[in-house]
C-alpha cells in the first residue's frame, strides 16, 4: 500500500508540474501579447505625434508666396505701364470675359 501511495504522490506531483508548465506558457505569451500590442500602440502615438508637428509647421516662404500671388489676382496693379499693360482682379476678369461671350 505503501508503494501505491508514492505513486500516488509521484502521479499526483506529476500533474501539478503539467500544470504549472501550462500556465508558465500561458503567463509568459500573455505577457510577450501584451508587450507587442502596447509597442504597437505606442509607434502609433508617436507616429501621429510627428504627422502633428510636420503638419502644424509654419512655412513663412510659402505663406509669403501665397500672399503675393493672392494679392496679384485680387488687384488692380501695372503690369507694364510703358506698353499699357495692366492687370485686374480675376473676379473682374472673369465677368468681362463671360460678357464678351455672350454677345456672340
Amino acid at each position: 500500500m505503501s508503494a501505491e501511495l508514492e505513486q500516488a504522490k509521484i502521479e499526483n506531483r506529476d500533474t501539478y508540474v503539467g500544470a504549472l508548465i501550462t500556465i508558465v506558457i500561458a503567463g509568459v505569451l500573455l505577457v510577450l501579447i501584451i508587450f507587442v500590442g502596447m509597442t504597437a500602440w505606442l509607434q502609433t502615438e508617436i507616429n501621429y505625434v510627428q504627422q502633428d508637428r510636420k503638419i502644424n509647421v509654419v512655412n513663412t516662404e510659402l505663406d509669403n508666396l501665397r500672399t503675393q500671388q493672392t494679392a496679384n489676382i485680387t488687384q488692380y496693379r501695372a503690369v507694364n505701364r510703358q506698353e499699357g499693360l495692366y492687370a485686374i482682379p480675376i473676379d473682374n476678369a472673369m465677368k468681362i470675359v463671360v460678357e464678351r461671350n455672350r454677345k456672340k
